[in-house]
């Protein structure tokens, strides 16, 4: 998934206007309309009447929503590098 198709995620997910609509030559860009194709195709969002943004996240997208949320945070680790002798 790309960072612009988890922005998506989060937005359709928590915010009920279009997504960039503050932005439009970002919203109408082809990069936007092709993420939120394959989004749809993944089954992740669907079209809604009910809500502004004219998408909302699936039960699939909310479960993925959820599991971004219980992701840990990254820990460092020290390692000894591999070395030949």
């Amino acid at each position: 998934m790309t960072p612009l198709q988890i922005t998506m995620m989060i937005h359709y997910h928590a915010i009920n206007e279009p997504y960039a609509m503050r932005q439009p030559e970002h919203a109408n860009s082809p990069a936007v309309r092709e993420q939120t194709q394959d989004l749809a195709d993944a089954g992740l969002i669907e079209p809604s009447t009910r809500s502004d943004s004219g998408w909302r996240s699936t039960a699939k997208g909310q479960a993925y929503i959820e599991a971004l949320c219980n992701l840990p945070l990254p820990v460092c680790k020290w390692v000894v590098p591999c070395s030949t002798f």
